[in-house]
């Protein structure tokens, strides 16, 4: 149980990495276009992950994990963080913000049925309750929210980009998988954080290669020069890229799959309590409801 809820406690850290990291991006999308944020975000969290680990283990070396390992990071890399981050980043250009949020935090039942037939995971009746409920509280936090920058368009939700968002959710689904599977070949003692690089690595191969067909070498130093963009990307590029990512695959370890997908879909309660604090925003009656039925949710998984 402690390792459990040692699980559930990365899941958390989760949701506030992707909480801070999307509201970072989402800003930087304002200004620039979507591939150039994309493009940016992997080189930036495979940097900071390779000075982080030379900082505590005094080596930033790839080595030790085998052929069949690389092959499914750098597979749910590409899926990951090339395919589905595309896909719902782009879907913010048809729908608004809050409507995309609502068809991608659908991946957890995704992942729980994926894990189910590919790893055997079986949630108790309890536990899947529960993380239906946490979607129902996310969901309703979701559908009530004013509309904000990026919610242009609202009354007319287009089918690309509801397509979009939901080739994302699967997308982010699919990787988790992959990246569960990758979990279990890895030799003990390797930190999660090495499949991480290599999962970014993809995604930067993916993307210079793009970069290169489409000669949108200009178009990213260009826009990269953008006042305060790069910070922007930066900060979501560590919190939601890189440590983000890597509490995940800590998660996955110690919970199953659902379980820790369906806590990770909080991260839009913690964005609607930084404007809360940060921009005085008033919380309403059903995104208060919302908020304890999400956590209520969260408990009925940890019984």
């Amino acid at each position: 149980m402690p390792g459990y809820f040692l699980g559930e406690i990365y899941a958390v850290g989760v949701a506030l990495c992707d909480a801070v990291g999307c509201s970072a991006f989402s800003h930087a999308e304002e200004k620039i276009s979507v591939f150039t944020v994309n493009f940016s975000k992997s080189f930036i969290a495979f940097t900071f992950l390779f000075f982080l680990r030379l900082i505590l283990t005094g080596t930033a070396s790839l080595a030790g994990i085998g052929a069949d390992v690389w092959v499914l990071a750098l597979v749910s890399g590409l899926i990951g963080f090339v395919f589905a981050d595309m896909c719902y980043f782009s879907s913010f250009v048809y729908l608004p913000l809050r409507v995309a949020m609502v068809i991608y935090y659908c991946n957890p039942i995704v992942a729980a049925i994926l894990a189910f037939f590919f790893f055997g995971q079986k949630l108790t009746w309890l536990q899947a309750g529960g993380i239906l409920i946490t979607l129902i509280g996310v969901l309703s936090v979701l559908m009530v929210r004013k509309s904000g920058a990026t919610d242009e368009g609202q009354k007319k939700v287009l089918f690309k980009g509801v397509l979009l968002a939901a080739l994302g959710m699967l997308g982010q689904a699919v990787g988790v998988i992959l990246s569960m599977e990758a979990l279990r070949r890895m030799p003990a003692g390797i930190s999660p954080i090495v499949y991480t690089q290599i999962r970014q690595l993809s995604a930067i191969g993916a993307f210079l290669l793009i970069a290169a067909a489409r000669s949108k070498w200009r178009s990213v130093y260009t826009e990269l020069r953008v006042k305060s963009v790069l910070p922007l990307i930066t900060l979501g590029s560590v919190t939601g890229c890189a440590l983000g990512t890597t509490l995940l695959l800590l998660s996955i370890k110690l919970i199953p799959i659902g379980i820790a997908s369906a806590i990770t879909s909080i991260s839009p309660i913690f964005i609607l309590f930084a404007a809360y604090v940060l921009k005085k925003e008033k919380i309403g009656t059903l995104e208060a409801v919302g908020i304890v039925t999400a956590v209520a949710g969260i408990v009925m998984q940890s019984l």
